[in-house]
């Protein structure tokens, strides 16, 4: 149990110290590398539309950068979608621990009764 309680910690550290070079950080990390490129033309594509509002409603360019900016989405969306898969199965397992932990003891417990429980002796 004690090797499972020192994983779940580590794990739990990790959102609170990044600066620790793991193979999981490093794996959590390679999922956002095309997040932060696609972050600086949204903010590229909107600040132009925003300053030059009157020449793009002017020339009818509206739809051009409105798909554009839904051409920048696709990649944070996948890289996203990856990364929702690994925080889902990680937060899974740590779920999965409590129960186990506790059948395992419950379990242990019977063995140290040494007796058969029957249902009528239960309570």
């Amino acid at each position: 149990m004690i090797p499972v309680g020192g994983i779940l910690a580590y794990c739990s550290s990790i959102e609170q110290d990044r600066d620790k070079s793991s193979s999981f950080i490093y794996v959590l990390s390679s999922l956002t590398h095309g997040i932060t490129n696609s972050l600086s033309w949204f903010l590229q594509i909107s600040g132009e539309a925003l300053n030059n509002i009157r020449t793009i409603a002017g020339l009818g360019k509206e739809r051009n950068f409105v798909e554009m900016y839904e051409a920048q989405l696709d990649a944070p969306y996948r890289a996203a979608l990856k990364k929702a898969n690994v925080y889902g199965a990680c937060y899974g397992f740590a779920q999965c621990v409590v129960f186990l932990t506790n059948s395992a003891s419950y379990r242990f417990g019977g063995y140290l009764q040494g007796a058969p429980l029957h249902p009528e002796n239960l309570f």
